[in-house]
């Protein structure tokens, strides 16, 4: 029995707010449920800059419990890579340890770029 749910929300990160990723997901789904989640946070008024993804990211690393309630994750990270001109914060090695510490943790994670 298959059930898709697609839900567009207001959601905030490392707040600890009922809005915050970490607290709605385990409100959301049990372990029973398998869970694929696309994380993409695009400029808005209430966002800027490509932190969101990163925030989340690093979230479900210090949650374990949250993380367990993953079981695919399709998010977009952007990085600092000059030979594509992109001038981000955050390099091309701490986005591959990050991935690798989810997958560690048992989560199947498909980044982009």
């Amino acid at each position: 029995d298959y059930k898709v749910q697609h839900l567009k929300i207001y959601a905030e990160v490392g707040t600890g707010s009922d809005t915050d990723m970490i607290v709605v997901l385990p409100k959301l789904v049990s372990k029973d449920d398998y869970v694929v989640l696309k994380f993409d946070v695009d400029p808005n008024r209430y966002a800027q800059g490509p932190t969101m993804e990163w925030g989340f990211m690093f979230a479900l690393l210090k949650s374990p419990a949250v993380a367990e309630l993953v079981d695919e994750l399709y998010i977009e990270l952007h990085f600092h890579f000059p030979q594509l001109q992109w001038w981000h914060y955050h390099s091309n090695w701490e986005a591959l340890d990050a991935i690798r510490g989810l997958r560690e943790m048992g989560v199947v994670v498909h980044a982009w770029p």
